[in-house]
């Protein structure tokens, strides 16, 4: 039987979603899975230590919508800036959760850049 560490890894990694962990109090990306960083054009060890505003809410002027502006990012859409400059439409939702005591964001996301595309 699988366990469940092995299990939520397993789910993470393959998932098609981009995934991303955020210490909700330095907002430093801690974590993010393969399907984020191929849509953002990153390496594995890219973004992780870095604020999470330079990928992932690069148009909020330094301003966490979370955080800083109290705003609920619920299956929100909006622009995600890749590693090359481009820019790329997203459907993100984030949620705040608190893992061995302490606040993190969980952000989802899928890019639906080919779906803006189409008119």
């Amino acid at each position: 039987m699988i366990e469940r560490d092995q299990f939520e890894k397993v789910l993470i990694d393959h998932v098609l979603a981009g995934v991303v962990l955020v210490d909700a109090e330095t907002l430093k990306v801690e974590k993010i899975n393969p399907a984020a960083r191929a849509m953002l054009g990153l390496q594995e060890d890219q973004a992780i230590e870095d604020l999470c505003q330079k990928f992932f809410c690069s148009s909020n002027d330094g301003l966490c919508p979370l955080k800083d502006l109290g705003i609920t990012v619920d299956n929100a859409e909006c622009e995600l800036q890749r590693a090359d400059g481009r820019r790329i439409h997203v459907q993100k939702s984030v949620q705040r959760v608190k893992i061995q005591g302490k606040e993190k964001y969980v952000e989802c996301f899928v890019d639906i850049s080919s779906h803006k595309n189409i008119h």
